[in-house]
């Protein structure tokens, strides 16, 4: 269950070759419909950094 998501952006990287993942899938908790997501607030941090706030849509409880 998922009540908000906050995300951080920042502008850098560091070259590595693994993929990045916000979520991982967990048995036996990998059945059900994809949350999806509505952008409620951007916040800028520092020179060039962002936070999303974002609420879920569909989410069952």
């Amino acid at each position: 269950m998922v009540d908000e998501l906050s995300l951080f952006l920042a502008p850098v990287t560091d070259g590595g070759c693994g993929t990045a993942s916000l979520f991982t899938q967990i048995q036996p908790f990998t059945e059900g419909e994809p949350v999806e997501f509505l952008l409620r607030e951007i916040e800028q941090i520092g020179d060039g950094g962002l936070r999303l706030n974002y609420q879920p849509q569909n989410r069952k409880i």
